[in-house]
């Protein structure tokens, strides 16, 4: 389980320890992040703390929280989040049973691990239960995760396909996607950076593709449609943080000829009016 009560007692103290700062450093964005081990807090900021200052810091994040928590800091001239405190522990959040995801802040990851988890398991349950195969355990051919991220639903998928293959936009995410199928020894999967509104540059796959799934940002997937019907794979996993979007892309998708064999909502965002969606399209 998440760290959630920590997290709920930073929240609260949050704004006192801001405001301690020292003075010079101008906050820009504070990040709270929990996994299954821990807790981190990410700040960006005009300037890091000097030596003195970060020690103050790190003695007045004890005094709020009853557990250890990372700090991370960015300033303008930095592209990611550098660890400021002495610990060593990575953070990593459970995908299933056997697979973990390495994390750390400014990176993407699903908001309610909970959730996420959950919606895993619902997606390996629509691979198992669909397809030409007869038993749980037989593995199909190729699998291709679009959206792929640091490998959310890659990973796991790599227990249930001969191949998987995860695309991403973002350099830095594929760097991590790899470097978390390496530390879970996961050997059918492999991950590429590719546009994913230009599709010129997947034209090399040309081997039959069982599944596709995507994940994309709120604004759909227009752009990955045509490649997918002319890909033809035999399901199709589509999964939305905005379920409008997905409606006017499952629209490309029936007229290539798929039909909706099944669908679904998660209450990912709670006390919010967002909902995550699932739908699994078949030939």
């Amino acid at each position: 389980m998440c760290w959630l009560e920590p997290l709920a007692a930073i929240v609260v103290a949050l704004p006192e320890w801001l405001t301690a700062f020292p003075p010079g450093i101008r906050l820009f964005e504070v990040e709270l992040l929990s996994a299954d081990n821990g807790l981190a807090i990410a700040v960006e900021a005009s300037r890091a703390p000097s030596a003195t200052e970060l020690e103050q810091m790190l003695a007045s994040m004890k005094m709020f929280t009853t557990s250890s928590a990372q700090l991370w800091w960015k300033t303008s001239s930095q592209s990611k989040f550098v660890r400021l405190d002495t610990g060593g522990e990575s953070l990593e959040l459970a995908l299933t049973d056997d697979v973990r995801l390495q994390v750390q802040p400014g990176q993407f990851v699903q908001v309610n691990g909970e959730i996420n988890r959950q919606m895993i398991d619902q997606v390996l349950s629509l691979v198992r239960k669909t397809g030409t195969d007869k038993t749980a355990s037989s593995k199909k051919g190729l699998a291709v995760d679009l959206f792929c991220g640091s490998g959310n639903f890659s990973l796991p998928l790599a227990a249930h396909f001969d191949r998987v293959i995860g695309i991403e936009g973002l350099e830095g995410l594929v760097r991590s996607a790899e470097a978390n199928a390496q530390r879970n020894n996961l050997t059918n999967i492999e991950f590429m950076v590719s546009d994913l509104n230009d599709w010129s540059g997947m034209r090399k796959l040309k081997e039959k593709i069982d599944l596709v799934l995507l994940d994309p940002p709120r604004n759909g997937a227009a752009g990955a449609m045509p490649w997918i019907a002319k890909a033809k794979p035999k399901q199709i996993i589509y999964i939305s943080c905005h379920p409008s979007t997905m409606v006017r892309d499952a629209k490309l998708l029936t007229e290539a000829g798929y039909s909706l064999s099944a669908a679904g909502v998660m209450d990912m965002f709670p006390h919010t009016a967002h909902v995550e969606a699932i739908a699994l399209f078949e030939k």
